[in-house]
This record gives structure tokens, sequence and C-alpha cells, in this order.
């Protein structure tokens, strides 16, 4: 019940968004010709390609390793 009441709540002032002042935005924009998802061997290669004939290229990655787990796996047969 009270997850209905907040709901409800929340519905009730979606109207006042519309009053709202807009909020001026003074970051720059920049417009990408491409963007790359994943900065695996495949991201990278696509992106060396793109800025060598001089594009304007975004590299959008997690930072988490694949074989984050194989750091702590050294000298097993198979655990290259």
């Amino acid at each position: 019940m009270l997850w209905l009441n907040a709901a409800t709540s929340v519905l009730s002032s979606l109207p006042l968004l519309a009053y709202a002042a807009p909020v001026a935005d003074n970051k720059p924009r920049i417009d990408y010709d491409a963007i790359i998802v994943g900065g695996g061997p495949a991201g990278l290669a696509a992106l060396s390609a793109l800025a060598r004939v001089r594009r304007n290229v975004l590299l959008v990655d997690s930072g988490e390793y694949r074989n984050a787990a194989t750091r702590h796996q050294h000298d097993v047969l198979g655990y290259d």
C-alpha cells in the first residue's frame, strides 16, 4: 500500500514538469562520425582505421577485462 501512495504522488506531480523552466546546457555539443562499443581487438582496429581517415570517433568500453580471472591462475596447464 505504501508503494501505491508513493506512485500516486509521483504521477500526480508529472504535470508540474511541463511548467518547469528549461535548464541551460552550457556544454559544447560534439558530433561523432562513429561510436564504437567495445575496446577489444575489433573495436580498436575500427577506431584506428577511422582515426587514420580523420573521423571523429567515440570509443565506449566497460573497462572490465574479459580475462580478469586469469590474473591469479598462472602456471596452470590450460590457463594461459
